[in-house]
């Protein structure tokens, strides 16, 4: 049903590829708060600095990642045309 040129099916790769990494990127920010929640209770407070500079430096890095991915899906679709359905137009 779905016929896609050589083109699209490498921007669709590309765009996987990217929302896996957006994935992982938001895996480490996750991480990195739950340890400065965990040392914050033991308080902590140089080693929570450190950590809390590594989720801040992820989540910018994770965010960039997020807006080039919806740019790529958007492609996707304005470009390329993938997930849109075709209708035979009705002879009058």
């Amino acid at each position: 049903m779905w016929d896609y040129s050589g083109a699209a099916q490498a921007a669709m790769a590309d765009h996987e590829s990217l929302g896996l990494l957006t994935l992982i990127a938001f895996i480490v920010v996750t991480v990195l708060r739950l340890i400065v929640a965990r040392l914050g209770r033991k308080d902590k407070k140089t080693s929570i600095g450190f950590f809390r500079l590594l989720a801040l430096a992820a989540a910018l890095g994770g965010l960039i990642l997020l807006v080039s991915t919806a740019h790529k899906g958007g492609n996707l679709v304005y470009q390329h045309g993938m997930g849109v359905a075709v209708f035979e137009e009705l002879e009058p």
